[in-house]
């Protein structure tokens, strides 16, 4: 496919990437391939979201324990505490695979693999791709100096870990994968059928390579130099810094482009159709216009009844019409999605929510979506009618980078935490990718009635780095790694660990004594589990509107204040111990933390006990 555009002809090869027009469209590996990187174009673009069925987590344990059990055959004792996890989710587009990045770390207990501490890890970071964009994994995933892996080791050990390698990359869904290293491409050329591509122009360094399944392309793999290589051997390193950035680049340009040109023009292409299907059917209807946006303007009967299935599909489909990732279901859902997108209109311009016809309803909702978050990652002009719509200054929008295909961002009313709709385009700092950046919202909050003023649409994760839409806050992003530690440790998570709790508190303001309820209550670790009292502001619409305050249950159930366990970890450190990580390290150690009816200096005692004990153990 070749565009022409002025004076050069361009050829539309993976993606976001388009190259020149390719100098032999009659060579032979081109016509061979050409066509099988078509169809898995055509098939990467077809999916609206990766069904996970391989759990990550569990396979992950049985690979522990057949890696220990080789070790154990040669007569070797080995931890499976030194064992990595990937980092990063299976539905990215994006794969980095690297050798042993997770030696030189600050806490070797710490099983994560995309750690910034890391020295591999803070390079890669600094050339834009993380765990949040990426899908990170070792091709072993014990914690070894690199030299060990590559005299000592032997076959028997290596098995397991290039196992779980094959299944890791069967279950995956990148259609790209970085390879880092001239070791890991010594085991990729090992175990798979790779083919290389030439591509021509800009990027005919670049070496491409297309992994073979049978006949078809399973996905693109690129080689590229180590992180440190650059570092180790400045003197030959200037020979390879255009490949390797142009190899990036490349990488860069066919998933995160994607994103924000076709995908968002195949949206609003598909919206349209949807649209003109529904006009038709209603042609004795009249229309009025309102701020760019069709509306019906009567309605019969028959709309009375549910939507038609496309449109209903269609909405459903939209990762940006979902809340905590949850499709809209039922009117309540379709009536909240139009609040949250309308922002200031409390009723449709036609009528109030009690009168509209649904189907005229989820035509609205759909209406609005592409006008004011897709029309907002549109290259085209659309009409500024909400703060969805506004557009930042050339000078920010350089400073940003796209997410990934299929990436999304679960997000909350900053204020009152209410949960708003995901955001299915997020957007990051272009100078530390794992910052999200956060929009703001003018005036009268997010759309739902008690919200009002000038408020952020957060991440509903609160371990997740954000960053506001500013310049100097761009150009300069917070080391959140210089910043106080979050109390995520001591918090549940997982069905297991939240068995027998309450998935929605009650709690009552202290100002005007209004009820409201918490539906995403967290609870402390140890016996018993305590309720952290939340940091909320009043929802009643006519209430006191007291701000940022601790709402205590309505109940008489165990609780805390985050204010509380961030004075006990103090006060632990002041007795010489990081009770954050001494946790990681010792989950057996809760029961002591939380033993509040002592003083500090006695369960720190405790501690150090138990950390010395666990030492000599290992």
């Amino acid at each position: 496919m070749s565009l022409s555009t002025g004076n050069a002809s361009l050829f539309h090869f993976f993606g976001g990437l388009d190259l020149e027009d390719p100098p032999l469209k009659e060579d032979v590996v081109f016509k061979t391939y050409m066509p099988l990187i078509r169809e898995l174009e055509s098939a990467w673009q077809s999916k609206s979201s990766y069904p996970q069925t391989w759990n990550l987590d569990e396979a992950f344990k049985e690979f522990e324990q057949e890696e220990v059990d080789a070790w154990a055959r040669l007569g070797v004792d080995r931890s499976a505490e030194f064992l990595v996890l990937p980092s990063g989710s299976l539905g990215s587009d994006l794969a980095c695979q690297l050798l042993n990045p997770t030696f030189f770390v600050p806490d070797p207990y710490l099983q994560v693999m995309d750690n910034p501490a890391s020295p591999t890890i803070h390079l890669m970071h600094q050339c834009g791709f993380s765990s949040v964009n990426s899908l990170v994994f070792d091709c072993i995933f014990r914690r070894d100096t690199s030299q060990n892996l590559l005299d000592f080791w032997t076959e028997e050990v290596r098995k397991p870990h290039e196992d779980f390698v094959k299944v890791l990359r069967d279950n995956m869904a990148a259609v790209i994968e970085l390879c880092w290293g001239v070791e890991v491409w010594r085991v990729m050329e090992r175990n798979y059928r790779l083919v290389r591509f030439p591509l021509w122009g800009r990027y005919d360094k670049v070496q491409l390579y297309l992994e073979m399944n049978d006949n078809k392309v399973k996905r693109l793999v690129i080689k590229l130099r180590h992180p440190q290589f650059f570092c180790h051997r400045p003197w030959v390193a200037k020979n390879w810094t255009v490949e390797q950035d142009r190899s990036l680049e490349v990488a860069a340009k066919i998933v995160s482009q994607y994103d924000h040109s076709a995908r968002v023009r195949q949206l609003i292409e598909s919206w349209t159709l949807i649209l003109k299907n529904a006009q038709e059917a209603t042609s004795a209807n009249s229309s009025a216009e309102s701020d760019g946006v069709e509306w019906l303007d009567e309605t019969t009967s028959a709309e009375w009844d549910e939507p038609a299935p496309e449109v209903m599909t269609w909405l459903q489909a939209q990762g940006g019409l979902k809340i905590a990732r949850s499709p809209i279901k039922d009117r309540d859902g379709l009536e909240k999605a139009f609040r949250l997108l309308h922002g200031w209109e409390e009723n449709l311009p036609f009528g109030s929510y009690d009168y509209c016809a649904l189907g005229d309803l989820a035509l609205a909702v759909g209406a609005l979506y592409v006008h004011r978050v897709c029309g907002l990652r549109s290259s085209e002009e659309v009409k500024v009618g909400h703060v969805y719509s506004q557009r930042r200054s050339g000078a920010v929008d350089a400073l940003i980078q796209p997410g990934l295909c299929g990436q999304i961002m679960e997000r909350k009313y900053s204020v009152c935490h209410s949960v708003v709709l995901d955001d299915a385009f997020p957007q990051f700092a272009r100078k530390s990718p794992k910052h999200y950046v956060v929009r703001t919202l003018e005036g009268r909050g997010c759309g739902l009635p008690h919200c009002r003023g000038r408020v952020q649409l957060a991440p509903l994760d609160d371990t997740q780095p954000s960053i506001r839409a500013v310049k100097k806050d761009l150009e300069n992003p917070p080391d959140f790694r210089g910043r106080k530690p979050r109390n995520e440790v001591f918090y549940r998570s997982g069905a297991e660990e939240l068995e027998g709790l309450a998935p929605i508190v009650k709690v009552k303001c202290k100002g005007c004594g209004h009820i409201q309820e918490d539906t995403t209550p967290r609870f402390t670790r140890g016996k018993p589990a305590r309720y952290c009292i939340p940091r909320r502001t009043c929802q009643k619409p006519d209430g006191c509107g007291k701000k940022d305050q601790y709402l205590n249950p309505v109940d008489k159930i165990p609780h805390i204040g985050q204010s509380n366990l961030t004075d006990m970890c103090t006060n632990f450190e002041n007795e010489g111990i990081d009770v954050r990580k001494l946790l990681v390290r010792i989950p057996s150690a809760y029961e002591v933390v939380f033993e509040l009816h002592r003083p500090i200096y006695e369960r720190a005692k405790d501690l150090k006990r138990l950390l010395e004990d666990f030492e000599n153990s290992v």
